[in-house]
Formats: structure tokens, sequence, C-alpha cells
């Protein structure tokens, strides 16, 4: 039986848990059945960090079952009780263990776990693989690249030898390359074992450029090839990001971040430990620039699409219409003119003597009751669908106020009707 053992004791406790107490004698359903006697005879978890008296109950719990011949850590009690309040007894699933209920920890999620594996049996190892944080994911991945790099250049059961030579033999400008990595160090023995591998000709050439961009100006030697070995000043946390022993790596390093390295080689050069920051900020740049070239391909072809009645708007310094991008909500131009002249009328209602801030505020608490009216409404309703979407674009106009109450105002045509 999990955490019990049978110990010795005198006598048992004068207050009694005789409902706990049966329970942990049973034969079958014996965590349910624990977790159900706590619950009557120590009360429900209050809230966190509320002292009400109830994890004192469970330790005296604890204590009497000692007493008494068993011995329940306090802590498996908690959780006994736990697991037994966050499922009611008709939220069960028979079909599956109390251990995949723990780790569910509510019953929406133990249907979510039960879907994403139909037809099969839910263990508690397949519970607890679903619950992995997208964090612990990366972190497990990280880990078996890792692992995959450094028996690459380490084989299991050998020891990775020195290079005994001063150059690397056959291999374009060697000497250059050899003169900055230690002659018995592990940087020139893993780059001349990974240089006669598939892809070598690859890597060399990065550390060719990484030479001549003034990037690679002293050898490390790392246990795991990371890129480090091409920016010796590179934290080490960004830097494990990206294995010399990967292709897709290789590829990555080769078509963006030396490139783009190269282009902001001296803010690199003057500070190599900022080089992450320093790269997220051009690929900002340059995806913005980008995205701006797309936007303005998509607005020429928009133009020529709209009715004769509709026109530009931009509002608070942020264009409307025509509308480009639909990722984010939708609407049509008669549901975004409504939107702007019900906002106007709140602003100007609002802003006598508030700062924009304010007037934002108060339109955003005015239109989330709208909201929630219009939420009740029949789902298959148009009115219900043209609301919501007016709404929203009420909504937006409020955070275009606040986050820029001076910009363009080019606001559209008074509704019809």
């Amino acid at each position: 039986m999990n955490m019990m053992r049978k110990i010795e004791t005198s006598a048992a406790l004068s207050n009694g848990f005789p409902l706990t107490l049966a329970a942990c004698r049973k034969a079958d359903g014996i965590q349910w059945a624990i977790g159900d006697a706590l619950l009557i005879e120590c009360g429900p978890p209050g809230p966190p960090s509320c002292r009400d008296g109830s994890h004192a109950r469970i330790v005296e719990a604890a204590q009497y079952l000692a007493a008494n011949g068993l011995e329940y850590v306090a802590g498996y009690l908690r959780q006994l009780r736990k697991i037994s309040h966050a499922f009611r007894p008709e939220e069960r699933s028979a079909s599956h263990t109390w251990s995949v209920h723990n780790r569910a920890r509510s019953p929406e999620i133990l249907g979510k776990i039960i879907a994403a594996y139909p037809g099969r049996e839910i263990t508690d190892a397949m519970a607890k693989e679903w619950r992995i944080t997208p964090k612990e994911k990366i972190e497990r991945a990280v880990a078996k690249r890792m692992e995959r790099a450094a028996k690459i250049v380490q084989p299991t059961g050998t020891a990775m030898q020195p290079v005994r030579f001063r150059s690397f033999d056959g291999l374009e400008r060697g000497d250059e390359i050899a003169a900055i990595f230690s002659a018995k160090g592990r940087g020139r023995a893993i780059i001349s074992s990974l240089a006669k591998e598939r892809g070598g000709k690859e890597l060399w050439s990065l550390f060719l450029q990484a030479k001549d961009a003034g990037f690679l100006t002293r050898g490390t030697d790392p246990k795991i090839p990371t890129i480090k070995m091409l920016f010796p000043d590179a934290p080490i946390s960004w830097a494990k990001n990206y294995l010399l022993t990967e292709a897709k790596d290789r590829e990555y390093i080769r078509d963006e971040l030396m490139p783009a390295a190269i282009t902001n080689r001296d803010a690199i050069i003057a500070e190599p430990e900022r080089i992450e920051i320093i790269l997220r900020e051009h690929f900002g740049r340059v995806g913005h620039a980008a995205k701006k070239v797309i936007d303005e391909k998509k607005l020429v072809a928009a133009r020529k699409t709209m009715s004769g009645d509709h026109k530009d708007v931009v509002l608070f310094g942020k264009r409307y219409w025509p509308l480009i991008d639909k990722s984010h909500f939708d609407y049509d131009f008669e549901q975004l003119s409504a939107a702007w002249w019900s906002f106007n009328d709140m602003w100007i209602m609002a802003r006598l003597g508030n700062s924009p801030g304010a007037c934002a505020h108060g339109i955003r608490f005015l239109v989330g009751r709208l909201q929630r009216f219009v939420s009740g409404q029949d789902a298959g309703s148009p009115v219900r669908e043209n609301m919501r979407r007016m709404l929203y674009v009420i909504a937006d106009l409020a955070d275009a106020l606040e986050a820029c109450p001076d910009g363009v105002c080019d606001p559209p045509t008074f509704p019809r009707g």
C-alpha cells in the first residue's frame, strides 16, 4: 500500500477519525475511500494561504492512524482529500485509476486527456506526458539534442583523442583555424571530427566566416559543439539552442544567423555577450519592414475593390479601412461607421475633464456591459453578430485612443439610415 507501513504504538489518540481509519483498512478503492472520509472528518481544503484549521486536522488524522498501527504522511492525506474534493463521485471514471485522476486534477482536464487517446486505456505515464508544460517539453527536447550531439563527437565507450597535428590537413586555410584552438584541446578535436562528417564543408565555411568577421578570436574546448565555438563570448543559455552537429541548426546558422551577425558586426564585437538581443532586434526590424511591404501591396489591391461610397479610414493613427488583416477580427464598412460614431459620442461625453486613459477605461467599461448583453442573445441571430462586431471595433478604438490620442483621425462617413 502506497505511503503506508505498520508501526508499533501504545494507545490510540483521544480525538478519533473512525471513518478514515475504516477506509484505510479497506481492500479496494482505498484512495477514494480515504479522501472521502477525510472530507467528512477534516472538511474540504481551503483556498490558498487560508488558515481554516483543516490542515491541522489532517495532521491529527495522520497521528491518529499512526496510533492505530498505520502511518500515512500528512502531505499524502492532503492530496487524497484534494482529489476527492475535485472529483465528485459522479465525476469519477471507473475505467481509470486514481493516479490518472490525480494527474488530471479536474474533471475538465481528465476529459481532455481521455479525448487525446481515443479508444486506449489511459495510464499514469500517459496522463503525465499530456500535462507536461511547453517549457518542460522544450527543456526535454534540448536535453535530447545535447545528448545526441555528445554521442556524435564522443561515442559511448570511447575517449576523444586530441588532434596531434598543428593544422587541418586538406582544409582551406586550415593553419589559420588551427592557430586559434589549443593543439591538445577538445575544440580542435571536435572540429577535426565534424569536418570529416556529412556537412563538414558547410561547417568549415562557417568557421572561416566567423574568423573573417572578427567573431572567432579565441578557441573554446566545449563538451558539446554549439554555436559558441563560432561566437566564443555568446551566452551559454542561447548557444545551446544551436548545435553544430544538427543539420537543421547548421542551415539556420548559415542562412539566417551568420548573415544577420555580419550585418550587425560592429555591435556584436563591441558587446559580444549581447548577441542574442542584438540578433533578436535585427530580425524584428527585418520582419517589420517585410510586413510593411506586404501590407502596402494588400492595401493597393483592397482599394481597387472598394465601393464608391467607401473611403480610407484612419483613426488615432491606426488604419481601419480598407481592412487588410482579418486575422484578429472582421467587420464591414457599415459596422465600422456605426462603431466610430457611437464611440465618438461616448468620447465627447467622457473626455470632459478626463485624460485619454480615463476616457478609454470608461468606454471599455460601458462596452463590456453591452457585450455581455449581446452574448446572451440567440446565437443564430444576425443582429447579435452585427452588434458583436461593432462593439469589438469600439473596444479596439478605445485601445487606439489610449495608445495614440494625438494620432491622425480620418473618420468614416456617417452611417446610413
